[in-house]
């Protein structure tokens, strides 16, 4: 699958915060929500080798509805707010949006404790809660993420060079600047700082049927229970 074809599948939505989040939904059957983890580009992503296996995958048997998440990818850049409650309500806007009255939630790194935290603060939306490399990893603890923090501010190309070599231990031999790339991707801006990507033609954009007001009290997950 080509980038040029996912980039023609985007559809946008407008949050109750005012951002505007881009999204595809492919497949048919029940339902599957992949939160998006802590940088994602719908376009780029196609590049990494077992990318569409696993999602033709899902959506044999589901209807897939993927996301970039708020301040990345082709969703809005301009975000001042990185709580996990922004994050949390730009989820129920979306979904709310698409109407979807019960769904499946996959949480995969970054993604699974906002998959978690939804699920709590909505537990009779979400049908069953999938967690997948949702823990504290060598990238994210310790003296190593001081460094690689720090990195990432002096020179964010070799970072994420850096951070793609370890992401994708195990992958194909092209994963590697395929993920740095998509990494790259998913942070730049247009020369004028606006998002990359803004503009598509036939772009469709809704604002959400209730106002989003992050909720600062978001409780912990209720249940963890498998696609069947």
């Amino acid at each position: 699958m080509k980038s040029q074809e996912v980039m023609g599948e985007v559809r946008f939505a407008r949050a109750g915060c005012g951002a505007r989040i881009a999204y595809t939904v492919k497949g048919s059957g029940p339902p599957l929500v992949i939160v998006p983890p802590w940088t994602t580009h719908l376009a780029a992503q196609v590049g990494l080798s077992g990318h569409e296996r696993f999602h033709a995958k899902l959506e044999s048997q589901h209807t897939v509805v993927l996301y970039d998440r708020w301040g990345t990818g082709l969703s809005d850049r301009g975000r001042k707010d990185f709580s996990s409650a922004a994050d949390v309500q730009v989820l129920a806007d979306l979904v709310d949006h698409l109407r979807l009255r019960r769904f499946a939630l996959l949480g995969p790194s970054h993604g699974g404790p906002i998959a978690a935290a939804f699920t709590g603060r909505f537990p009779r939306l979400v049908s069953h809660l999938i967690l997948y490399g949702a823990r504290e990893s060598g990238l994210t603890g310790g003296p190593t993420w001081a460094a690689l923090r720090g990195l990432m501010l002096a020179n964010w190309p070799v970072a994420a060079r850096s951070i793609a070599a370890v992401a994708t231990k195990g992958g194909n031999s092209s994963d590697v600047d395929a993920f740095a790339d998509l990494l790259q991707a998913a942070a730049h801006t247009a020369d004028d700082g606006r998002p990359a990507g803004r503009g598509w033609p036939g772009q469709r954009v809704s604002k959400p049927r209730r106002a989003c007001a992050p909720d600062p009290g978001v409780a912990p997950a209720r249940r963890l229970t498998r696609i069947r």
